[in-house]
């Protein structure tokens, strides 16, 4: 294996040599992505060995070798101290994963891009690989999950993603070195599938859970494994985009790394040539703004901007509260929540990427089924406020929101509104319709100046309503009849 990593190094350098980007620093040039600008919505996709016990959220197999979690206590009572996570690998046959039902459920929600996890931080790949035995093909289900679904992408026309979670495996499993009794990662047993399980700390406290990996350092020989394998990911796989965890953007011994995979990706990019002008124009979705280049996208985890943003962005956030992956405990959001912050995502000039976990066996709970039904609801009568637009003066009206990750426990009221424009429409999303069917859209005031012409028509999209309306000093005053009982957030379209 080690020769394996030294040769694909060696390819990286040679591609970056004769590329026409010789380092980072060529990649302002490098166009923003188009498809990207365009998308406005994705499904993420959290699956893989980690779902088989089904329990509380996707880092069991981190918690399980953490005495005094949930996870813990959970694991032994369940499983026994021997069971060890690389057990639940025979589990995972997933009999009832089927890509094409998956694709046309996601092709239904209006969904232009698809991102499958392709590893996760437990070290286990769902796609085929040279560089690691520990993956799908040759384990657990013994399918390509990864070269399976890009192939379902393509038959459904929606554009394939990645997402590569490896970085974080060199600490991940690390609970196991310091647990009082026998395990697979205290042992040193299997190393290419417990990774170096580094460990900073000789106690085994659940309590510094996320602390501990804060001072870690990665090894070089772990930098140049997450360059090999995120570089074999992408050449096997050709992805639109590739997603990375956090912790590569706030380590500063991966960023050396991260540009010279940029900078290999961007080259690769320009042999695929897919695209109808003979180009392939790919990005990566980073949790910093630590390299302002056009195929670096800001990513917001569970979170939002508190304005319109320069460039397009993107906002993940899962169909649960409490959990990427599907468990028996998950707190699902409502269809009207999640369509909401899908709005207010767009009105900021971002992309919402909505995140589903499919069970063990391959199926989509009815939860995650409905939401995404109601999102293709949601976007098949309201596409023209979605799709081709840009964003408007401001982003809209009411609570201020302060932004960042993990800031999503909005709570949306009457009275909020997000705006869109496209031509000479100005479309005003009103996120909780009003009980008396009145909308005072203070943004919108004649007093503001923000219209600059003349009202010529008000109409609600999706429905046959008669809207009347009102240009007053202090607000907007639009008026329509009351909305069916499962209303979703109207949109009103504004021609001036």
């Amino acid at each position: 294996m080690p020769n394996k990593i030294k040769d694909y190094l060696k390819k990286i350098d040679e591609v970056n040599a004769n590329g026409e980007y010789k380092d980072v620093n060529d990649l302002k040039d490098y166009p923003y992505p188009k498809w990207f600008a365009d998308a406005k919505l994705g499904v993420f996709i959290h699956w893989g060995v980690y779902t088989v016990p089904e329990y509380l959220n996707e880092w069991y197999p981190r918690h399980m070798y953490y005495k005094g979690s949930p996870i813990n206590g959970y694991h032994i009572e369940t499983y026994g101290r021997k069971f060890n996570y690389r057990d639940f690998i025979p589990m995972f046959t997933a009999p009832r994963f089927d890509p094409r039902e998956w694709l046309g459920l996601f092709k239904e929600s209006g969904a232009r891009f698809v991102m499958p996890v392709a590893e996760h931080h437990d070290g286990f790949k769902m796609y085929e690989s040279d560089i690691n035995e520990w993956n799908s093909v040759n384990m657990g289900p013994k399918r390509d999950v990864l070269g399976e679904l890009k192939a379902a992408c393509e038959e459904k026309g929606l554009a394939f993603c990645a997402s590569s979670h490896r970085a974080e495996h060199y600490w991940f499993m690390n609970g196991g070195k310091t647990l009082r009794y026998d395990n697979e990662v205290k042992s040193g047993e299997y190393p290419d599938f417990y990774g170096p399980a580094e460990n900073l700390y000789k106690s085994n406290n659940w309590m510094m859970l996320n602390k501990n990996e804060k001072n870690i350092v990665p090894s070089r020989e772990w930098l140049e494994d997450w360059l090999v394998s995120s570089c074999e990911l992408i050449d096997r796989y050709r992805p639109s985009a590739l997603f990375f965890d956090w912790w590569i953007c706030h380590c500063e011994e991966f960023y050396p790394y991260t540009d010279r995979f940029l900078t290999y990706y961007c080259n690769r990019s320009r042999e695929w040539g897919t695209d109808a002008d003979g180009r392939k124009d790919v990005c990566i979705f980073y949790k910093s703004d630590r390299i302002p280049l056009p195929p670096v996208v800001l990513d917001q985890e569970r979170g939002q901007l508190g304005d319109i943003y320069g460039k397009p962005w993107q906002c993940e956030t899962s169909t649960a509260k409490n959990s990427w992956s599907y468990t028996v405990q998950n707190q699902f959001k409502s269809p009207e929540e999640i369509i909401c912050n899908f709005i207010d995502v767009l009105s900021k000039n971002g992309t919402f990427c909505i995140n589903i976990g499919p069970r063990a066996d391959g199926s989509i709970c009815d939860r995650d089924i409905n939401i995404l039904k109601q999102l293709g609801r949601f976007t098949k009568l309201n596409g023209e406020a979605i799709w081709d637009v840009s964003t408007y003066k401001v982003f809209g009206e009411g609570k201020e929101r302060q932004g960042g990750m993990f800031r999503e426990n909005y709570g949306y009221s009457e009275g909020e509104f997000r705006f869109t424009q496209k031509g000479g429409a100005v479309y005003v999303f009103a996120l909780v319709p009003s009980k008396n069917g009145e909308y005072n859209i203070k943004t919108l005031a004649s007093g503001k100046g923000r219209l600059e012409k003349e009202i010529k028509s008000v109409s609600l999209l999706g429905y046959d309503a008669k809207v009347s309306y009102n240009v007053a000093e202090n607000a907007l005053r639009l008026t329509a009849p009351n909305p069916p009982e499962d209303a979703l957030p109207l949109c009103f379209k504004i021609i001036c």
